[in-house]
């Protein structure tokens, strides 16, 4: 084989792995929603939604209200929702799991439980 076609070879199949790594990484780490619905028949005062480090913070959600938010975030990524309802109680909210694609709507329920539910669209 001579020479100029075993470079041409090799630089074709470095710009394939860089491109393939490349394809890897942005379908990883691509944007996604989250909606966190207040059931709960009282007010949140404060709410924080963590994915990935990065943090959206609510106040004041009203009750039957809904609040959502983007992130961007890996496949392995988890997140953490912490929060306080408006009651005599001061009412703690938590919870944490994988933010994988089923990740999306959040139910705050009666006594700060928390119910997740995949979207529509995601992958089962």
């Amino acid at each position: 084989m001579n020479p100029t076609r075993k470079r041409t070879l090799l630089r074709v199949a470095i710009v394939l792995v860089a491109g393939l790594g490349f394809l890897v990484w942005a379908l990883g780490h691509r944007t996604r929603e989250f909606v966190v619905e207040n059931h709960s028949g009282q007010r949140i005062d404060r709410l924080s939604v963590t994915v990935a480090g990065q943090t959206s913070t609510f106040q004041d959600v009203a009750a039957e209200a809904q609040v959502s938010g983007t992130f961007k975030a890996g496949s392995d990524d988890h997140f953490t929702l912490d929060g306080q309802l408006a009651d005599a109680n001061d009412t703690r909210i938590h919870a944490s799991g994988k933010a994988d694609e089923k990740f999306h709507f959040i139910f705050i329920l009666p006594g700060g439980d928390v119910r997740i539910r995949p979207s529509k669209n995601a992958p089962h």
